[in-house]
């Protein structure tokens, strides 16, 4: 949508509406004595149709917005979903709660950071997919000595509801899978009260069951799935470029390992 050409039209129209009332107003002044009433009442209709609604739920109202929010209810999606088709928004609602079991609507607000978790999301669901798993295999398919492994499904580790803990970050130089494995034998059971606990333990976690299912590093799955279509940059590719245009950057592996110093195998 062309929001220049729109605004100009706006003002346009609000132009034109002050110059047709101030000669609607200068007509009533010989008229009836300098009634104002038509003219304050015509101008309050204007800001009333131009009025920003801001940002607010859109429930599905066609069959592509039923059917997308089908698919977010079967897969438990957990947060606020906005779909845009067309320039006019379809659906825009929250899903599930988030800490201390508050509903998430779209007023929700998240953190942006460790954007490098919704990628190592997808590339685990295709190896999931590929070795015919889901999100019930249990954890301790690979990681059989994490605390209570047996009792903790995939599932639970991507929406941050496992009982596991925080395990605070190493500052040694390691590889990739040096540094997952250090987590697996460092991590403990988490003996908090709630049911969702945010921590980065999950997802190194979910890093490694990526790697073990496809034989390959999370640098080298990244680079396959969406570098070639994505034209995405890690740190070090950013910085070597020079930036003629707006880029789309994300985190490399090693800034989700905290680990400046990690090697790629």
């Amino acid at each position: 949508m062309n929001y220049k050409k729109i605004g100009l039209v706006l003002i346009g129209l609000v132009g034109c509406g002050v110059v047709c009332g101030g000669l609607a107003l200068k007509a009533t002044t010989l008229t009836n004595g300098g009634s104002q009433s038509s003219t304050k009442k015509t101008q309050k209709q204007v800001t009333k149709v131009y009025r920003d609604q801001g940002n607010r739920e859109v429930v599905p109202q066609d069959k592509l917005g039923h059917e997308l929010e089908k698919q977010l209810q079967a897969v438990d999606y957990t947060g606020t979903a906005l779909v845009v088709r067309h320039n006019k928004v379809i659906l825009n609602r929250g899903y599930g709660t988030g800490e201390n079991h508050k509903a998430n609507t779209v007023e929700t607000v998240y953190p942006l950071a460790s954007l490098t978790k919704h990628l190592t999301g997808i590339v685990l669901q295709k190896q999931l997919q590929k070795h015919q798993l889901d999100g019930t295999t249990k954890l301790s398919k690979f990681y059989p000595n994490v605390p209570s492994a047996e009792q903790t499904s995939l599932h639970q580790l991507w929406t941050m509801t496992a009982d596991l803990s925080d395990v605070p970050f190493t500052t040694k130089t390691m590889s990739e899978a040096g540094y997952i494995n250090n987590v697996a034998e460092r991590v403990t059971i988490n003996h908090q009260s709630k049911p969702w606990f945010y921590t980065s333990t999950n997802y190194i976690l979910l890093s490694g069951v990526a790697r073990q299912l496809s034989g390959k590093s999370l640098m080298t799955l990244f680079k396959q799935e969406f570098q070639v279509k994505y034209h995405f940059l890690n740190v070090q590719e950013y910085k070597k470029v020079t930036i003629a245009q707006p880029v789309i950057m994300i985190k490399d592996t090693r800034l989700l390992f905290r680990n400046s110093a990690l090697r790629e195998k």
